[in-house]
């Protein structure tokens, strides 16, 4: 008898889809699973987080992918964190191809996995936040290790594929000069081999007291205004979330102007019309919320058309 339940139980998938994956498991080959979905999976999710969980542990990487506005956006980023993989939002059929075809070339161009980034601050430096800036953009957060060290993961490294973080942290004033700020350390582990690499280098700073002296490197302050963008469409939706109204409207306006100063116009567009939506009473739908929460973190990705 089949009984119809109004859902899928995803978890039943992910479960068939990791035996298949663990009978050509091998050092010299990478796991990986791309999980699409166009709705809610049915009183299954804590069992998928599970075993998103062991999927990881057994190093296997998940794409997970939304079509439309009927899924649970929380779910798949918690699937993809858990695994060191990613989620993202289609918002229309016909871009399924496109998204597949770019996790597929990702996957074969991996060149290393379990990367991870040591950062050993000088004594003086304070760290707050650190954000992925490239290839999209995510809140790493980071692992104090101890007194100015942390530690923070960067997932797999993939062949033409840069990699960038934006490192906030508070330092004092210093006298002119260049001065080494951190040492930083990659860890990482090839692929086909079992012995993790590490690579050193020493981040120096420029402080200098010539009022004529360039203020900012363009490329690094592109990508950190990028970064603003994204911090405050993410504060926005939470504001909106608990119901703060003035919060929400007040930060997707100030990420509209972010945006439109950054060229994106479309972007900057629709992130404001959605602000004087808020304004007049009326709530983000889902559809809405997905749009701004996956478009902002793909600033720095341009998908093809």
């Amino acid at each position: 008898t089949i009984t119809e339940q109004g859902g899928t139980a995803m978890s039943l998938g992910m479960q068939a889809g990791h035996v298949e994956l663990q009978k050509h498991a091998g050092t010299e080959r990478l796991s990986h699973m791309l999980l699409l979905t166009d709705g809610q999976t049915w009183g299954d999710e804590e069992v998928c987080r599970t075993v998103a969980r062991d999927m990881g542990t057994a190093g296997v990487r998940i794409t997970a992918l939304g079509l439309g506005a009927e899924w649970n956006e929380k779910l798949l980023d918690d699937l993809a964190e858990a695994t060191d993989g990613n989620s993202d939002y289609i918002a229309e059929a016909d871009q399924i191809t496109t998204f597949f075809q770019r996790t597929v070339k990702d996957a074969q161009g991996t060149a290393a996995t379990n990367a991870r980034l040591l950062l050993r601050l000088v004594r003086e430096a304070t760290p707050r936040a650190v954000h992925r800036a490239t290839p999209t953009i995510a809140n790493l957060g980071y692992q104090p290790i101890g007194t100015n060290e942390v530690a923070v993961k960067l997932g797999d490294l993939v062949i033409g594929q840069t990699n960038s973080i934006v490192l906030d942290l508070m330092l004092p004033s210093r006298l002119a000069g260049s001065f080494r700020m951190a040492q930083a350390e990659l860890h990482y582990t090839p692929v086909g081999l079992t012995t993790e690499q590490v690579i050193k280098q020493d981040i120096l700073l420029a402080f200098s007291s010539d009022p004529a002296a360039p203020a900012y490197e363009p490329r690094v302050m592109n990508l950190v205004e990028k970064v603003t963008a994204f911090k405050l469409q993410t504060r926005a939706l939470a504001e909106a979330e608990l119901g703060n109204t003035v919060g929400a409207t007040q930060k997707l306006r100030a990420a509209a102007t972010r945006l439109l100063d950054l060229g994106e116009l479309e972007l900057a567009k629709t992130t404001q019309a959605h602000a004087e939506q808020l304004e007049q009473g009326q709530s983000l739908s889902a559809e809405t919320q997905k749009e701004i929460r996956y478009a902002t973190r793909r600033l720095t990705q341009k998908l093809d058309a």
